[in-house]
């Protein structure tokens, strides 16, 4: 269930906190890892602070919904000085560097949205980061390329995921099948349709074919879901789309268009989002649109964010995307041991209470469909290559917390449930359903979490 909360007029500049993945550490060195790596003189302006949106202050994403509409007089009239469209797929959709000797953000984006007969929609473009969880050496030979696909990539009975992130590094998975979504010949990206054979997914960034993840966050989120499925009978590809740089620096833009990009494909079943931000800044109503345009066919599995004692159904206090109110978006919290000063034992009851645990990290009747493990993903990274070419190579095990991790978690339980239940002709909601019957439930919870739902990381 997701509360619809209505704002009236234009929003100013808002900063939100950012908080959506978690710490990680490498057990090798025993040392813990910074909140964020990003240095906060990169934003446009200075005064950003790590962790918080930046809202450019030249810049919006406009959607033109009269496809006859004349562009070129649209942006002459809005005083456009440069303007750029996805790089895959929609032409109707625009990023605009405005003149602000002539009109303002708020001013363009008020115009559109009092003015509904010209057919525009226009948001904000917001800047915002994962953290940057990188502490494994870089390797020190090439990452594989062309990265391997199976010709049955498309086959009937194949659930198709997507992962939004930082990319992906192949090195680290050569001892599992082939697993990567083939997207040769699938769409057009700038002219590279056809040219890049077994490549798989975009870069939204650099606006090319390369998917190295630079940031380890993709890779991680890639890990934690192909650990669950890899002994799984479930058929299943994946298809990164990196969207964060090495700082795990995003925007708004690049996520509307990696989900442009998906709508197009039209055979993806499961989209993991282990990002967000707090509070919401205008309607957002193009990337709204886009998630609703896939709402018959995939679902948005999103991270609700890691601050503490935040109610997100109290406005100012929503997480975008998860906190959206479309109905193929799950929305996914986190929890942890009840051992704060009166340690329990985790226990369920015959009738699937879970009892002994805690919300860790933002929580909401209205908005978190449930919880997952918050923290507990210990992963040993084994750099196939490296590890054949190198003598002293040492593989690396990291621990990581976070809703994100949580909702790489559920994704792969996702999987596993469309799996069993393949054949059927499931909406989006029925696949929610699916979701909410395989979960237990905390009566500790039920004030926080809709209905008290959650998932164990040791149920079947």
């Amino acid at each position: 269930m997701k509360k619809i909360i209505l704002i009236v007029g234009t929003i100013l500049i808002i900063l939100l906190i950012l908080y959506c993945c978690g710490c990680l550490t490498d057990q090798n060195n025993q040392e813990p890892c910074p909140d964020e790596v990003t240095d906060p003189s990169e934003y446009p302006n200075s005064g950003v602070k790590v962790g918080q949106p930046f809202v450019s202050p030249n810049q919006i994403v406009v959607e033109f919904k009269d496809l006859n509409i004349d562009k070129a007089a649209v942006r002459e009239e809005f005083h456009v000085e440069k303007y750029e469209t996805c790089p895959c797929g929609n032409s109707n959709k625009e990023l605009w560097n405005l003149d602000l000797g002539k009109i303002s953000v708020e001013g363009a984006i008020s115009t559109m949205k009092n003015e509904p007969e010209r057919n525009l929609e226009g948001d904000y473009q917001l800047i915002f980061e994962i953290p940057s969880p990188r502490v494994i050496p870089p390797s020190t030979v090439e990452i594989t390329s062309p990265i391997k696909y199976t010709e049955s990539v498309h086959k009937t009975g194949t659930l198709n995921i997507a992962i939004l992130d930082s990319g992906f590094l192949p090195n680290y998975f050569l001892n599992d099948p082939q697993f990567l979504y083939n997207t040769e010949n699938k769409t057009d990206c700038h002219g590279e349709k056809g040219k890049l054979p077994g490549f798989s997914g975009w870069n939204f960034i650099d606006h090319n074919s390369d998917i190295t993840d630079l940031n380890w966050h993709g890779t991680y989120i890639a890990k934690i879901i192909t650990s669950e499925l890899v002994d799984s009978d479930v058929d299943y590809r994946i298809l990164p789309l990196k969207v964060f740089d090495e700082h795990g620096k995003g925007s708004y833009w690049n996520i509307v268009c990696a989900m442009d990009y998906l709508k197009d494909l039209g055979d993806i079943d499961i989209v993991n989002a282990s990002f967000g931000y707090y509070g919401l800044l205008g309607n957002q109503e193009v990337l709204k649109e886009s998630i609703e345009e896939m709402q018959d066919r995939t679902l948005i599995i999103a991270s609700s964010g890691n601050i503490d004692n935040i109610d997100t159904d109290m406005p100012g206090n929503e997480h975008s995307p998860s906190g959206f109110s479309n109905t193929n978006i799950l929305a996914v919290g986190g929890f942890v041991l009840d051992d704060l000063g009166n340690p329990v034992s985790l226990s369920i009851s015959s009738s699937g209470n879970v009892s002994g645990i805690i919300v860790k990290g933002s929580f909401g009747k209205e908005n978190v469909d449930l919880v997952a493990p918050f923290d507990g993903y210990n992963l040993k990274m084994v750099d196939l290559i490296e590890m054949t070419q190198n003598p002293n190579y040492l593989p690396s095990t990291v621990s990581l917390s976070g809703t994100s991790y949580g909702t790489a978690l559920v994704t792969a339980r996702t999987a596993k449930l469309l799996h069993a239940n393949m054949g059927q002709a499931l909406s989006t909601q029925d696949i929610k359903n699916l979701v909410f019957n395989y979960s237990l439930h905390s009566d500790e919870l039920k004030d926080k979490i809709d209905q008290g739902k959650v998932i164990l990381r040791n149920m079947p």
